[in-house]
């Protein structure tokens, strides 16, 4: 389990992201962090936000290793040009 301390300007700057973010991707991943931050268990994240464990515990990796920066990216796997 990836443990992560939020401290409570963390826990609001995350829900707001989630709440304003027009990715649904960024949505998602700023959910499952914000959900971690309220104490919930993995099993319990893992059923709301429809992810599997590997993804919850990338999502949480990105978060404790660069914060809400990291997490905000984007990155569309794009077909090479031919």
């Amino acid at each position: 389990m990836i443990t992560i301390k939020f401290t409570e300007k963390a826990i609001d700057k995350l829900f707001e992201e989630f709440d304003r973010n027009e990715h649904n991707r960024v949505r998602k991943k700023m959910l499952a962090v914000y959900l971690k931050a309220l104490g919930l268990q993995h099993q319990d994240i893992e059923r709301i936000c429809r992810i599997s464990r590997p993804t919850l515990s990338s999502y949480l990796q990105e978060y404790k290793e660069n914060g809400i920066k990291k997490i905000k990216e984007v990155n569309f796997n794009q077909p090479k040009s031919v």
